[in-house]
């Protein structure tokens, strides 16, 4: 992935170093739904191939400048709506279909926004971004041998499968994140400031409200890997 450019992410810094004052487990946040940009458009299925749907992957905007991606692909959101959230822990949401997905997959995710968040830069790295969540949201993994592991994280197999049009490397990008969940030693990453928000009739979201000192982690990993690729 690119890094992501500095306005963006002093604009994020602004931003969700505001919202940070004031959101925390057990508060509600009213948010009203824009668009999903920059994104890009996946077919996936859940129920191992059998039936497929259309839908645009990528960072959901809201009114405010807020920015969140999505854990559910059964439930929406449309744009110029507004929306009444209560903020959760990572792990209580999605509330329904599929249901809270629990320490494991929670891990997943902070793991997942700790090393790669920061760079994204293009609609296909937002997209990537975004696929991989659902993949590990959605998989229901090998029920018989204890449920979900990191080998069960395939897009083209398993409960959960993504694909897009050619030309797109998506879901190379997504396979990408995933392969890296753990560092190759199963060594997570925690991510602080990562929020759920969750609302039983409409999809639920991940929203970012670090403090200063997740803030600087956030932005010192961006400068760590801009002085990586000019090296």
């Amino acid at each position: 992935m690119k890094v992501m450019n500095k306005s963006r992410l002093l604009a994020l810094g602004l931003l969700t170093l505001a919202a940070s004052a004031t959101t925390t487990r057990g508060d509600v946040m009213t948010l009203t739904f824009q668009n999903v940009s920059p994104g890009a458009g996946v077919s996936y299925s859940l129920d191992s191939g059998v039936s497929t749907r259309n839908t645009t992957a990528g960072v959901m905007n809201w009114l405010g400048g807020y920015e969140t991606f999505c854990v559910q692909l059964e439930e929406y959101v449309s744009g110029g709506n507004t929306y009444t959230y209560d903020v959760r822990d990572v792990a209580e949401v999605p509330d329904v279909e599929p249901g809270a997905m629990g320490a494991f997959r929670a891990g997943l995710i902070e793991d997942l926004y700790a090393r790669n968040y920061a760079s994204i830069a293009s609609a296909e790295d937002a997209a990537a971004f975004q696929v991989a969540i659902w993949e590990i949201v959605h998989e229901r993994g090998d029920t018989t041998a204890g449920g979900l592991t990191l080998g069960n994280l395939g897009l083209s197999d398993g409960t959960a499968r993504f694909n897009v049009n050619a030309g797109s490397n998506v879901v190379t990008l997504a396979s990408g994140l995933l392969a890296g969940l753990g560092g190759g030693t199963e060594t997570y990453l925690g991510f602080g400031g990562l929020l759920g928000l969750s609302n039983e009739q409409y999809q639920d979201q991940l929203i970012v409200v670090p403090g200063p000192g997740a803030l600087a982690g956030i932005i010192g990993v961006a400068a760590m890997r801009r002085r990586r690729r000019r090296g």
